[in-house]
């Protein structure tokens, strides 16, 4: 399992350095806060990371 942590930040364009760091509650405009899944599932067979439902949909069939 792997756990999604996000951590909204900017970015320098030319160094990729941080250059500040952001809460939830006070993002800037052309911020989304993330919406995905708190866990993804990585397979032990192939190593493919996903959401936890397309294993079990396959478990299903």
């Amino acid at each position: 399992m792997i756990s999604q942590v996000p951590q909204p930040v900017k970015l320098n364009p030319q160094s990729g350095e941080i250059v500040e760091q952001y809460s939830n509650d006070q993002l800037e405009p052309f911020h989304l806060p993330y919406k995905g899944p708190e866990l993804k599932i990585q397979c032990a067979a192939c190593g493919l990371v996903e959401d936890e439902k397309t294993f079990a949909k396959f478990g299903e069939s």
